[in-house]
């Protein structure tokens, strides 16, 4: 037997909250501080499995998981359970716990489940081979998915690090990726397989270097259509790293999710990751009788989250029951998580890689969760009795009949099923990323429901034998497919210092010489100025408006002082380096700071500061700061401080008011309201000032 402990999140509240808003990726010594276990949790939970007998104790470098390997005598009096023999309906013969497992009182507050001593319930992929196709439909290229749904118009996923999540051997896959690629007259893929358990079930050993895994082809024909149809509707990627379990059981599963979140050293953290596989969810639900599996993968689709990792997952190939007891709530995990996009299947009509329509497909998984609750994005649109519970959010084409042709085996097969409409989605996601129409800090979830109607095919025909698709979201198709053409794409407008423009003409806060270093920014020319002696370093642009009287000669409009709400600014990020830094204290912060002034130009109207602690230490090198500015919100944004002129608050509906003329905008290090040491010298590195602009719809 071998077992894998799953610890719980610390403060998992404050992780929720997080996640819930715009962020800076938060970084592994935040996760480890803040949210991961601690190593006296993952150590106690290491003796236990010493003092019981176990063998080969090992804990992940995160402390997520505890592996172990013993005999079914020894787990079965470490969990105070039995355990029987039994062979599975598909032939297999394996071990399950015949009664409730039982965590000792001392690890309860730390360990969420146990899993290993089942191997009876586990995954399967959903790749639906095509059947005679009737009515005029047929299959597509993968190539043909990208300008079908709309992103013809757009750059490729090339900045973009994508993931397939999968099990077995990957070889053949990379081979057929490379065929298909090469069919295409596209790039040859940049790839990566990562072996979890590569020595054997349970054994949590991790290969980079061995595509094979020591195992055989588990599921080529899944892999395949996962890494064509991704690289078809992006146009290419970054990364494709292939992240391989021990078969489908949900422990080895669970220690390759382990390892997309926390990736081996060399192996890039991927933005998108597909899913195409999952299994009845009461199976894996603690609450229900399950192994606790998906308690365990929420803790770490909760840290992917915050990381900005997005995970696209199939909802299953067998309609509305899932689980095939004759219930109306019976959905796939990990399809039902509210932390991934969950993506059930149509029938998609298109010719000549032009759109013509979509009808659910009769076989697409979608139905309310049994245990898991929308997220706050999703909740307000779910009805019935299920009201509240987690269901689909998007479909794309999964008729197998409509389904994707590419290689398997250096051979063209049509193939369909959920499997191919997840990575439709994963392919798109990507791609939006990379053109900057969605924000990759931001869950992927909360974005799409924000998304108007316009932006989706909404599906209205058809059913999967439990829930009919209808005008806006349903339990069916969510909210339908992606129109990516539909979608507008963000300017962008950088002050990079090295094509001789001057957008802001920033400076210091005090006269000092402004020097454009030829080299050493992030990347490139940057600019430095010197011995800065003052308590708050600060530097700032300035309309004509402002008349401080000290930097009159520094006068002037730009992009940075301008109406932020007609231009739809999303964003204001920038790169800065404390070149040599001066008095240091604990309560610093990177702050942000947006006034406006009276038409005098010399009494304050408004003041707006947005701060990110810093902590006891100044920031080595250079680093990227960014501010979600939000300048078509009725309210005012979360974390910003919005005052008038004299201190007092200001109110939402003053807000946008206030965008349309910023007159000072500046970024410096210090905490509004604080008192630092006198004055010391620094030198200040400046670089990549941006503004991300959205258009206001319509």
């Amino acid at each position: 037997i071998h077992v894998t402990v799953a610890l719980k999140l610390r403060n998992p509240d404050q992780l929720h909250a997080y996640n819930a808003k715009p962020h800076q990726p938060m970084s592994k010594a935040q996760l480890a501080a803040n949210h991961l276990p601690t190593q006296a949790q993952a150590q106690a939970v290491a003796n236990f499995l010493k003092n019981a007998g176990f063998n080969n104790v090992r804990i992940s470098a995160n402390r997520m998981l505890v592996n172990a390997d013993g005999t079914t005598a020894i787990a079965a009096r470490a969990f105070n359970t039995s355990l029987a023999q039994v062979r599975t309906h598909d032939g297999r013969v394996t071990f399950a716990n015949t009664s409730d497992i039982k965590i000792p009182a001392s690890l309860r507050d730390s360990v969420q489940a146990v899993l290993g001593l089942q191997g009876v319930h586990k995954a399967n992929y959903f790749a639906q081979p095509a059947q005679a196709a009737a009515g005029g439909i047929g299959g597509h290229d993968p190539v043909e998915f990208a300008s079908i749904y709309g992103a013809s118009g757009l750059k490729t996923a090339d900045s973009v690090d994508v993931a397939v999540w999968g099990w077995g051997s990957m070889e053949q896959t990379l081979t057929d990726l490379d065929t298909f690629t090469d069919v295409h007259a596209l790039p040859r893929v940049s790839t990566h397989v990562v072996c979890t358990d590569y020595d054997g079930y349970g054994s949590g050993t991790i290969s980079t270097t061995d595509p094979s895994c020591k195992s055989f082809d588990e599921g080529s024909i899944e892999w395949d259509l996962d890494s064509q149809d991704i690289i078809g509707v992006t146009g290419g990627v970054k990364s494709l790293t292939f992240y391989a379990a021990y078969g489908g059981y949900n422990g080895s599963v669970t220690t390759a999710l382990n390892s997309i979140v926390a990736p081996p050293d060399s192996i890039p953290l991927a933005s998108v990751i597909n899913a195409s596989f999952g299994e009845c969810e009461r199976f894996q639900d603690s609450g229900q009788g399950g192994d606790g599996s998906a308690q365990a993968d929420d803790a770490l689709f909760q840290i992917a989250q915050a990381q900005g990792q997005t995970f696209s997952v199939s909802t299953g190939d067998h309609g509305a029951d899932e689980c095939g007891d004759g219930k109306l709530n019976s959905a796939s995990y990990p399809a039902s998580s509210p932390y991934v996009i969950s993506v059930a299947g149509t029938t998609l009509n298109a010719a000549n890689g032009a759109y013509s329509r979509e009808t659910e497909w009769i076989g697409s998984g979608g139905s309310p969760s049994s245990f898991e609750s929308a997220p706050a994005w999703q909740a307000s649109l779910t009805y019935g009795t299920y009201k509240g519970m987690r269901g689909p959010d998007l479909a794309f084409d999964a008729n197998p009949n409509t389904g994707a042709i590419y290689y398997n085996y250096g051979q063209l097969v049509q193939v369909g099923g959920t499997s191919l409409s997840a990575p439709i989605f994963a392919g798109a996601w990507a791609r939006l990323i990379a053109n900057g129409a969605v924000d990759a800090m931001t869950p992927a979830g909360e974005q799409l429901y924000a998304m108007p109607a316009s932006y989706f095919h909404d599906i209205t025909a058809g059913n999967n034998h439990g829930y009919i698709a209808k005008r806006g979201w349903d339990w069916a198709s969510g909210r339908g497919s992606l129109n990516l053409g539909s979608i507008p794409l963000p300017r962008i407008y950088v002050e990079s210092y090295d094509d001789g423009t001057d957008l802001g003409k920033w400076i210091a806060s005090v006269n000092q010489p402004r020097v454009i270093e030829t080299s050493g920014g992030n990347p490139g020319k940057f600019l430095e100025q010197d011995n800065v002696a003052t308590q708050v370093p600060t530097w700032g642009t300035a309309s004509t408006r402002f008349q401080p009287g000290y930097n009159d000669q520094f006068k002037s409009d730009s992009i940075f002082t301008s109406d932020w709400t007609d231009m739809g600014v999303t964003d204001f990020s920038v790169d800065l380096n404390l070149v040599k830094p001066g008095d240091w204290a604990t309560d610093r912060g990177i702050t942000l700071q947006l006034m406006q002034m009276d038409d005098t130009g010399f009494n304050v109207t408004y003041v707006a500061t947005y701060t990110y602690p810093l902590g006891a230490r100044p920031p080595k090198g250079w680093k990227t700061y960014t501010f979600p500015v939000n300048a078509d919100s009725q309210t005012v944004p979360a974390h910003w401080v919005f005052t008038h002129g004299d201190g007092t608050p200001a109110s939402g509906a003053e807000w946008s008011q206030f965008l349309k003329r910023v007159d000072s905008t500046s970024v410096g290090y210090y905490k509004p309201g604080f008192a630092y040491p006198g004055p010391q010298n620094w030198n200040l590195g400046i670089d990549n000032i941006t503004l991300k602009t959205m258009p206001p719809k319509g």
